[in-house]
């Protein structure tokens, strides 16, 4: 039995979710160390699948099943191929910057207020080299 990447990649952010609820709700350093340590075991293994990735072969790669009511044929399968392995790398970057931006920042405010914050830096640092505004000198 291979090791289940992509059940760990999409899994990981939701287990971090559920430490941060019940063990450090009112421990600001450790919700950031447990958001920032899961989205990384998240991008790294996210990585690891782009480089990996055959693309010669046709189909899915990294094929998971788990057979959940087999009487009802209820299973649980993943697989990625080409245009999803590139969402998977572009979702798991987005969401390290993301949480990486609010590691960074005092977020003892409310979590409205942490969002906007986000989304203000994640617009800010992602647009920057193109919306620069250009002086023009008459």
């Amino acid at each position: 039995m291979r090791f289940p990447v992509l059940s760990v990649i999409t899994w990981m952010p939701f287990i971090g979710a559920l430490l941060i609820m019940f063990l450090a709700r009112h421990r600001p350093l450790a919700v950031r160390l447990i958001a920032l340590t899961t989205t990384s075991v998240s991008t790294v293994l996210s990585i690891w699948i782009y480089v990996a990735y055959e693309r010669e072969a046709a189909g899915f790669q990294f094929y998971e099943k788990l057979s959940l009511v087999p009487p009802l044929g209820i299973s649980y399968e993943l697989g990625v191929d080409g245009m999803s392995l590139l969402m998977v790398l572009l979702t798991s970057v987005i969401i390290f910057a993301g949480v990486y931006t609010l590691a960074l920042e005092d977020t003892s405010g409310t979590v409205d207020g942490a969002l906007a914050r986000l989304r203000a830096n994640a617009s800010v640092r992602f647009a920057e080299p193109i919306a620069r505004p250009r002086v023009v000198e008459r």
